[in-house]
């Protein structure tokens, strides 16, 4: 359930950094490097994405346990409500992290632009390990 609302905000962010690299990549400068990150990847396997994974999941079990216990419809809609915002605001706190670690990772290797593996049929550099391990520091 979780997994597929963080969806959401991912492609949001891949909006955002397509969009940056199309006009980049419009300038037809030579020297322009480009590489891709695994978001998906970069969730299941990182260790903050781990935690914000289990995070999501124990307040959902909290959550489901609060609805059924739930009064009236008006109750279930504010539990409903407290466990959307705070998914709003993991899911943000993780997106922020990743933000900040691609451009770091990004800028170290010369890299102008850095869009989701899918906006690619072919690149060959591939950041997402190196984002992983950044992150996991």
């Amino acid at each position: 359930m979780e997994r597929k609302n963080i969806l959401i905000p991912i492609s949001i962010l891949a909006g955002f950094i397509i969009l940056a690299g199309a006009v980049l990549f419009a300038s037809g400068n030579s020297g322009y490097k480009t590489a891709y990150v695994d978001m998906e990847t970069v969730f299941q396997k990182s260790e903050l994405g781990k935690k914000i994974n289990q995070e999501l999941e124990n307040k959902g079990k909290e959550t489901e346990g609060k609805l059924k216990l739930a009064a009236n419809k008006q109750e279930e809609a504010k539990f409903r409500y407290e466990f959307d915002k705070f998914k709003y605001e993991k899911q943000r706190e993780f997106y922020k992290k990743v933000q900040k670690v691609v451009g770091e990772t990004a800028k170290k290797k010369g890299i102008k632009a850095v869009p989701r593996q899918e906006m690619f049929i072919y690149c060959e550099t591939d950041l997402t390990a190196d984002v992983i391990k950044a992150l996991d520091k």
